[in-house]
């Protein structure tokens, strides 16, 4: 029994159920959206895309400018013509073409682009 100016501790380790238990259990939801993967939202992330295509810009010059120079100076190295001179810029061009290509695709999966 208490008394009066005790003070009475009591301890309820019951789990206390609330308004927000009530609702449906994570993997309910997480199996609907791998079941329907339009459910999931598609928003695009602007700041990821911006710095991919800066990141792309810039090695794009420095990629270009590096090809048509080792065309120029192949070239001119072994007195090849000019004909030859912008045939291999050509060359060049498209190994930076794809070079730029496997770039923005390695950037998309570390920035991704939507999620």
């Amino acid at each position: 029994m208490q008394e009066e100016g005790e003070l009475s501790l009591k301890w309820d380790f019951r789990p206390h159920k609330s308004r927000l238990d009530q609702t449906r259990p994570f993997d309910d939801i997480a199996a609907r959206l791998k079941e329907n993967p339009m459910a999931r939202s598609r928003r695009i992330h602007w700041l990821n895309v911006l710095t991919v295509i800066s990141a792309a810009i810039l090695i794009a010059a420095e990629v270009f400018g590096v090809a048509f120079a080792a065309g120029w100076a192949i070239s001119n190295l072994f007195q090849l013509g000019e004909y030859v001179a912008r045939a291999l810029q050509g060359i060049f061009f498209l190994i930076g073409l794809f070079v730029m290509v496997q770039f923005v695709r390695n950037a998309k999966k570390v920035e991704p682009f939507t999620g």
